[in-house]
């Protein structure tokens, strides 16, 4: 009997021992709350308006206009004034200067006048600016100063621009005479010396007062 308590008080001490030295379990950890993540990004600001201009920026000027183009010589006038207008019709055009009678030419080539700003005298030595009336109206126009024809010859042009220009024309004791256009109803008469021009016409064909 006391063998028995014995023994079973020894198996008791044993299983206590065991328990003492077996290790606790952990703990079971309690999840980790997930912090709440924030919305998307917020939308990028929409593109922002071009700033204005800087009060100190000057406009850009407009370039300047192109330089009118020089009124030519040919083939039919010069401007507003054309071969074959009547007296009153050349004056209206405000470019000739008032008649003249008596000009020295053929007989119903009575009757001349001036470019405005040329000059020209009646019975002067020079015939640059001349405006001859003849049976039927203007009869010839003659170039001053920088007064071109559209082939570019003028008053002072060599004798080789002038081939070059017209190379159909003709030169016969000092003169070219050449059509200035294809209806032939008009032509230049263009007098040369030493080599160059030293007089330049526009007068219809035939003229009917000299030639």
């Amino acid at each position: 009997m006391n063998r028995t308590l014995a023994t079973a008080a020894l198996a008791a001490l044993a299983v206590a021992g065991l328990a003492a030295c077996s290790p606790k379990a952990a703990p079971t950890a309690a999840p980790a709350t997930t912090a709440a993540s924030p919305s998307a990004a917020a939308p990028s600001a929409s593109a922002s308006p071009s700033a204005p201009p800087s009060a100190g920026t000057s406009p850009v000027p407009s370039p300047p206009p192109p330089p009118a183009k020089p009124v030519a010589l040919g083939p039919t006038g010069y401007g507003p004034l054309k071969i074959g207008l009547t007296p009153a019709q050349a004056y209206a055009t405000g470019i000739i200067t008032k008649p003249t009678a008596g000009n020295g030419a053929s007989p119903g080539c009575d009757q001349s006048a001036g470019l405005a700003g040329s000059g020209y005298k009646v019975g002067g030595d020079s015939v640059a600016g001349w405006v001859l009336f003849g049976p039927h109206g203007v009869a010839a126009i003659y170039a001053y100063g920088k007064m071109a024809t559209p082939e570019g010859i003028r008053l002072g042009s060599t004798t080789a621009q002038v081939t070059r220009a017209y190379p159909k024309g003709v030169i016969a004791e000092g003169r070219m005479n050449v059509a200035a256009d294809a209806t032939g109803k008009t032509e230049y008469r263009i007098a040369l010396s030493g080599g160059k021009v030293i007089q330049l016409a526009l007068q219809n064909r035939p003229n009917g007062c000299y030639e």
